[in-house]
């Protein structure tokens, strides 16, 4: 069974930053949507034996023509205002300073973390830049180092967090960490100056490059809008349409596996036990089970909608469309050396499906009718 990239939106699988800057999953109950905007237009999708199915059998379909869909393309002073702090803040310096250590200054470091009086591995480094209140080090780590001075020694007797998936033989056991402060640094943001902007852009003057920004700004805020236009109208459509009648079992199957081999992969990367990762997030076979239901639940249904409207406008490709929908994949996915490589990959009749059901959403969100914010 090959996986290729489709519109069709799927769960956000996403990951967050650990205390000490390692990734770590965020389990399915705090992801789990019918719509993920972001993957609208990117997400991974199962292909089976759909073509033996009538989605007539299964669901009805409701209104999914002229749904009405607010759109909001504003850019606020404020928004504006925030995007020029984050512009300017990219030039930003670190300078020494003679005082102690406060919240947002940076502390040159050297540290070695010890359990039991014994350095453990990964627990030292030397010369690191830590910025205090950043949350990249296990809680108390950072707050501890408040009020330091340059040359200061300090001992942090910290426990980490419980759980730690990052190495879960850790979590919540104690640690020292000695700590060596060999430099305080303010962290000093530009002003929005002529200099500043003939130095650092290619404007000549500070009202073409705010007007710049702002033209900037405001192509990536109508970006959006057009990516939640499309998440808020099929939204619409899925919430319109009924189910009639069990879903298809192979198709339910399908979508079930795929919320297992997520969490699988997972425990396979941390080199942990599909169970010891869940203990770590206080979760159970069980609530996988409960969860890979609900997912699937809800892709089967967009699916089974899709196929329907399909059906319905009697929605086709065009041997142009599929060579442009081609050569749009082959841009987005480099490693294909031409579009018979890409074929062989995927295999010209799921290509095609991919590329129909890009096609199918196109038409619906066309049809939408925008309105304005309230």
């Amino acid at each position: 069974m090959k996986k290729m990239l489709s519109f069709l939106p799927q769960v956000c699988y996403n990951e967050k930053q650990t205390e000490n800057g390692g990734k770590v999953l965020i389990t399915l109950k705090k992801v789990l949507a019918l719509i993920c905007a972001a993957a609208l237009l990117a997400t991974v999708l199962v292909s089976c034996g759909k073509k033996k199915i009538d989605p007539n059998d299964y669901v009805i379909l409701g209104e999914y023509k002229g749904i009405s869909v607010e759109m909001d393309t504003t850019v606020t002073d404020a928004e504006f205002e925030a995007a020029l702090t984050e512009a300017l803040s990219a030039h930003a310096e670190n300078v020494e300073v003679d005082r102690a250590a406060a919240l947002g200054d940076v502390v040159n470091i050297d540290y070695v973390g010890k359990m039991d009086g014994v350095a453990f591995e990964g627990g030292t480094d030397s010369g690191f830049d830590l910025t205090l209140g950043s949350n990249t080090f296990i809680g108390g780590f950072e707050s501890g180092l408040v009020g330091a001075v340059k040359g200061e020694q300090r001992d942090l007797n910290i426990s980490f967090p419980d759980p730690y998936p990052n190495n879960p033989d850790f979590a919540g056991k104690p640690a020292v960490f000695e700590v060596t402060v060999n430099g305080v640094y303010e962290v000093v943001v530009p002003e929005l100056t002529l200099e500043f902007v003939q130095e650092n852009t290619d404007y000549e003057s500070v009202d073409d490059y705010k007007a710049a920004l702002r033209t900037s700004l405001e192509a990536e805020t109508l970006e959006l809008a057009k990516s939640n236009k499309y998440a808020s109208v099929w939204q619409k459509v899925l919430d319109n349409a009924t189910v009639i009648k069990e879903f298809p079992k192979d198709m339910y199957n399908e979508y079930k596996q795929e919320v297992t081999d997520y969490y699988e992969q997972y425990a396979s990367y941390y080199g942990m036990s599909m169970e010891d990762l869940l203990s770590n997030f206080g979760m159970t076979l069980q609530d996988v089970e409960k969860e890979a239901v609900e997912y699937t639940e809800q892709m089967t249904k967009q699916e089974l909608v899709l196929l329907a409207i399909i059906k319905a406008e009697n929605i086709t490709l065009s041997k142009q469309e599929y060579d442009e929908g081609v050569k749009g994949y082959l841009a987005e996915y480099d490693e294909y050396e031409d579009a018979a490589a890409f074929e062989e990959a995927y295999g010209r009749e799921l290509i095609e499906e991919s590329l129909l059901w890009d096609k199918t959403l196109a038409y619906v969100v066309d049809l939408a009718v925008e309105v304005p914010v309230e």
